[in-house]
Order: C-alpha cells, then structure tokens, then sequence
C-alpha cells in the first residue's frame, strides 16, 4: 500500500518541480531583459550628454586687414589696382555660417546698386541674402562660389573668399560712405559682442552651448542651430534684410 501511494505521488512532485524551474527561468530572463533595456537607455543619455557637452569651436581672433572698407549689412570692398572692386561678405558672416552650400551671385554684365541683394548664401534649407556696399556693374564673379567656396568664406573672407568684383558708378564715392581701418575694426568688434548678446537672447538654456563658445565667444556655424524664425532674425538685425 505504502509502495502504490509513494508511487503515485510521485509525477505530480517532478511536475511541480519542472513548473518552479520554468518560472525561476522566466523570473531570471525578465530580470536581465530589464536590466539590459535600463543599461542601453543610460548609455544613450550618456550619448546625448557627451553630445550636448562637445565643446564648440569659437570664433577665430579678428583677422580685418588695412584697405578693406565695411557696409552696414556685413558685406565688405576693396579696391584693386585696375579700379575693380572687389566684395564679399565679412568674417563675422563667415564664421556664424561656418560653412555654405552654395552661393548664388549675378550673371557678369548685371548692374547692380548699394543696398540691393549681392549674393543668397545657402546652407541646407536655409538662405541669407547680402546686400551689395557699392553700386556698379558685376564684371567677374569667384568661380568657386557655386559650390561655396569650401573653408574660404570662413577662413580668407578678404582673400580666396572674395565673391565678386564690381566696375562701380562713381569711384570717388563707392567707398565714401563705408568704415576702414581702426574705424572698421572697431565697429566689427562692437558687432561681434552684438552677435554674443543676440545668441544669448535667441537660445534656450540646453542650446546656449552650440551657439556660444567657452569665452562668450560666438561660436563658428551657431547659425545652423538656430530656428528660421532666429535666422530671419538675424538677416534682419545683422545683414539689413527687411
């Protein structure tokens, strides 16, 4: 009797045996599928801090030499020895961008007036207008700007970086009305703190560290990481885009 009752009992015994393995199994494979969600959740906000915390690159020191004359709007002229001018836009223009796409200028024989669109800088989806600082016909353009001048526009605006050259009006007055030497370097300074003070103004707290270098020094491309809303902004403020 005893043997037919121990007998009996017994497959119920294994099988609740095997029904705790399987639940201490299931028990143990949740665990690790949590703890394994919970470790790649940390390292992707490990990645975005890291992100977030990459230092920028800050506006190079002002590099504006003798002869060059500066508008309003941030586009600059200099006379060559042929009686051309020569304009583009500056480097404060240049090193906010930090870097174009394309650069669309007027046809070779267009008359163009001060104050009236140079150039369309495209980054993107994004487009600045420059505005001419002398009036005049266009009678050479740079070649490279339909690709956007690589680095030049940033790095050599009043070099390699020159957008076009311009036969103007009246040559005693094309340049009358613009700054030059201590003058110009001096409102180029005051400009670039007005950059500081209006990338401030225009960031939220998280997006300050894309738009403004360690120094409160703007930082090169902090256009890019503004809204349309900023860039029209700064068109506006900057450039003299109405």
């Amino acid at each position: 009797m005893d043997d037919a009752i121990w007998n009996g009992a017994s497959p119920p015994t294994r099988l609740a045996r095997r029904e705790s393995i399987m639940t201490a199994v299931l028990v143990i494979s949740t665990v690790i599928l949590f703890i394994a969600i919970d470790l790649i959740r940390l390292r992707h906000e490990r990645r975005q801090r890291a992100g977030r915390q990459q230092p920028v690159a800050a506006f190079s020191p002002l590099q504006y030499p003798r002869g060059v004359f500066l508008s309003d709007g941030h586009s600059w002229a200099a006379l060559t020895d042929v009686g051309e001018v020569r304009v583009g836009a500056d480097e404060m223009v240049g090193q906010a961008l930090g870097r174009v796409d394309r650069i669309e200028l007027p046809e070779v024989g267009t008359p163009i007036r001060r104050g009236e669109c140079l150039a369309r800088l495209r980054r993107k989806d994004r487009v600045l207008q420059l505005r001419a600082p002398i009036s005049g016909t266009v009678v050479a353009i740079n070649p490279a700007a339909a690709e956007g001048l690589g680095d030049a526009l940033r790095e050599d605006p009043y070099g390699t970086g020159w957008l076009a050259r311009i036969w103007p009006v009246e040559h005693a007055e094309a340049l009358s009305d613009l700054r030059v030497g201590d003058r110009g370097a001096a409102w180029l300074r005051a400009e670039i703190q007005r950059l500081v003070d209006f990338l401030s103004q225009r960031s939220t707290p998280d997006g300050a560290a894309s738009v403004l270098a360690d120094g409160a020094q703007p930082a090169i491309g902090a256009l890019e990481h503004l809204d349309h809303s900023g860039l029209r902004a700064f068109a506006e403020t900057f450039l003299r885009i109405d």
